[in-house]
């Protein structure tokens, strides 16, 4: 009880502070989720590359012997 009378006094502009919150929560989640998806395409395209690359070394391999 005693919490609540001091969130009702203190807090006034709760549905302000909510809104830059969620503001806050938008700008940076998807920020996060676009360095991610960013990092996660770099790792792949380092994955293909590295399959390629021994897939050539090994159509070599059995071609030229």
């Amino acid at each position: 009880m005693m919490a609540k009378y001091f969130l009702n006094e203190a807090w006034k502009n709760r549905k302000e502070d909510l809104m830059i919150a969620l503001e806050y929560i938008k700008k940076y989640y998807t920020d996060a989720t676009r360095n991610n998806t960013q990092h996660s395409e770099l790792f792949l395209d380092a994955q293909i590359d590295k399959v390629e690359k021994k897939l050539r070394n090994l159509i070599d391999l059995y071609t030229d012997g």
